[in-house]
């Protein structure tokens, strides 16, 4: 199990201090955005305008949330070290971050397609389906893909996925940044060379979760303060340069480009000076969450209100993006921070309690 150091210690609090976790959450803010943007033109295609372009570019958000996954974990794991019930303790927290604001849209999801079904455009209720995406276990839907019934929540699989994989190695009181790093990179190589179909394979041998070892290996430069800013840029030119080549020479990488060059760039940008832009894309960040998983019904709905009305496509996207990130970051405010809350009180008062307390 690898020590923390109080060398350690004082670097992530320099981090904090120095603002450069702050780069890191605005990060996040911007990797919900282009999530946002491409569903928003996609839904301006199907509903208000059949020649509209989609922005496809956008959809490499979600592995770039990967990589910032995967630095988190790394940073907010490390004071659990050397803690008997560090594990435990991780998960705990894990579940209290997730689980409570996608549950409450899950049930949104449910009650919808149960009320209007023609409001649901590409989900119908099932109930095994259901069961299977409240406990997070990869299922298909009706039409063939590895979703929950909130679509978008096929990206928490892979999430919940790699929470388990690393508890299980702090549990098992191995280093779980090699160990992790390990199993993902030995189940993409095995779902290589077998052709699995079943959807909990498909999760946990998937490309995907390569972007986790790439944010853990970040997490720890950062955490150990490994990279000169000419290294950074060094990393960043050659790195995206490879990927580049191998995209045009029709390699596959297993890795998205542009997540490999966000990721290849953040030693680099946490070097630069904090400013008050910096820390505003931080707070709307503390809210990428909620607008990750709100944005689909908010987006989708208001797409639809107002094509009624005739207005420009351009400016229903401009509309839909600012009225989104409003209502993401208000919701956050005053329903997901008090849930998260709650949900950690009592996660942390049952994880306190002995073995036949839990059982009485």
């Amino acid at each position: 199990m690898n020590q923390i150091t109080h060398e350690d210690q004082r670097h992530i609090a320099n981090l904090a201090a120095a603002g450069k976790i702050e780069v890191v959450q605005a990060l996040r803010f911007f990797a919900a955005a282009m999530v946002l943007l491409t569903h928003t033109t996609f839904y301006l295609q199907e509903r208000v305008l059949s020649t509209f372009p989609i922005w496809k570019a956008g959809a490499s958000g979600v592995p770039i949330f990967f990589v910032i996954s995967g630095i988190v974990i790394v940073l907010a794991s490390e004071k659990l070290t050397n803690d008997s019930a560090g594990a435990a303790t991780f998960l705990r927290h894990r579940v209290a971050r997730i689980v409570p604001l996608y549950w409450l849209l899950t049930t949104f999801k449910v009650a919808l397609a149960l009320a209007i079904p023609a409001a649901v455009l590409h989900n119908h209720f099932d109930v095994v389906h259901a069961i299977k995406s409240y406990l997070f276990i990869p299922a298909f839907n009706q039409a063939g893909e590895v979703r929950p019934i909130h679509g978008v929540g096929w990206t928490l699989l892979h999430e919940m996925y790699f929470y388990l994989l690393f508890s299980l190695a702090m549990t098992l009181r191995v280093q779980p940044v090699p160990a992790v790093a390990a199993f993902i990179c030995a189940a993409f190589a095995f779902g290589q060379i077998v052709d699995f179909d079943g959807a909990v394979m498909l999760v946990a041998t998937s490309s995907e979760n390569l972007h986790f070892v790439i944010g853990m290996a970040l997490g720890l430069a950062l955490l150990c303060n490994t990279y000169s800013t000419r290294q950074a840029v060094f990393l960043f030119g050659v790195a995206s340069s490879a990927v580049v080549a191998a995209r045009l020479g029709g390699v596959p990488t297993g890795v998205d480009p542009y997540a490999l060059a966000v990721a290849c760039g953040i030693p680099l940008l946490v070097r630069l000076t904090v400013n008050r832009a910096t820390m505003l894309f931080s707070k709307l960040g503390e809210s990428s969450y909620s607008l990750y998983l709100i944005h689909p019904i908010a987006a989708s709905g208001m797409v639809a209100a107002l094509g009624k009305v005739k207005l420009s496509p351009v400016l229903i996207l401009i509309v839909v993006f600012f009225a989104t990130v409003t209502v993401s970051h208000l919701i956050h405010l005053f329903v997901e921070k008090p849930l998260v809350r709650r949900a950690r009180r009592f996660l942390d008062t049952v994880g306190r309690r002995k073995p036949s307390e839990r059982l009485a």
